[in-house]
């Protein structure tokens, strides 16, 4: 596959992020997907003031922003995308960030790569990789199989993108397992995505095979470190953790148009709950519960 990176498309981003990503300890690795990095890129260019809330975020939890190319692809495939409209949308998010913590591109070669620091032989890493990558794929049959016949990396990848639908996770999805496999002690994930994100984790997490394969004991190991975050939880956590002077009006910059009908999860006390559609005063009253919390 050719470097996304060197198109360019991408000109007007790439002397903000860093190649080469290697773990170290106190990092909090962040990844997140298109639609995340959407919102995000829109906050930061039309509302910096509420933008400036999740670099202080970011900048608590030590963070590091991993975007595979995938995701780079996919969004300039948004809006009959130039490179001149494309620096418009991204390159404030990218600018601003920067001057803060470090953002990476990885390509797919490079999650192989994380497997294959911590294995004796180059064949022991690709089998080990390939099985990360079956298995994250099992429910789609089809997909799975053409994973397992890959002789080569570069099979894996043609094999994942062979379906353009939730390529994007399923391959964000496969970075994760392959930090950890790397020794990362944990991976949030940014992403408001349900079927291709939030159950495919709890699937994943269910996966005996794939569980092994990343030698973690059982479910509640893999979801404590690989771990998920709505923009909602982010909001969330930043009005609870930061001196937020005006929650409304923070809540109403990030949660417009359709934000507002996703289906969020929350906790209040011991009361579970699901909404299809939560506007944003009753979002609000939920994180000022002391009880209250955003679940996804």
């Amino acid at each position: 596959m050719s470097n996304t990176f060197d198109s360019p498309m991408y000109d007007s981003i790439r002397s903000f992020v860093k190649l080469n990503f290697v773990i170290e300890d106190g990092q909090t690795i962040y990844l997140l997907d298109n639609m995340l990095l959407t919102k995000l890129s829109k906050a930061a260019r039309d509302t910096p003031d509420c933008f400036t809330f999740f670099i202080d975020h970011f900048r608590q939890h030590h963070a590091v922003l991993l975007i595979p190319d995938i995701i780079f692809e996919e969004s300039s495939r948004n809006r009959d995308m130039t490179p001149e409209r494309y620096a418009t949308f991204y390159q404030p998010f990218f600018q601003i960030l920067s001057e803060h913590i470090d953002l990476f591109y990885v390509t797919f070669r490079d999650c192989f790569d994380f497997v294959h620091r911590g294995a004796t032989t180059r064949q022991q890493a690709f089998s080990q990789f390939r099985l990360l990558a079956r298995e994250i794929v099992r429910s789609h049959t089809e997909l799975s199989q053409q994973v397992q016949q890959s002789p080569t990396i570069e099979a894996v990848e043609s094999a994942i993108r062979a379906v353009r639908q939730d390529c994007g996770e399923r391959i964000l999805h496969l970075l994760a397992c392959s930090l950890l496999v790397d020794g990362a002690e944990t991976v949030t994930l940014l992403s408001n995505e349900g079927p291709g994100v939030y159950y495919t984790r709890l699937t994943m997490a269910n996966n005996e095979t794939l569980l092994r394969a990343l030698f973690m004991e059982d479910r509640h190991v893999f979801r404590s470190v690989y771990r998920l975050q709505s923009l909602d939880q982010l909001l969330d956590s930043i009005v609870k953790n930061q001196s937020v002077t005006d929650p409304v009006s923070l809540i109403e910059c990030i949660r417009a148009g359709q934000h507002k009908h996703r289906k969020v999860h929350y906790r209040t006390g011991e009361d579970v709950s699901d909404r299809h559609q939560l506007d944003n005063p009753e979002f609000l009253q939920i994180i000022l519960d002391p009880q209250g919390r955003i679940t996804f």
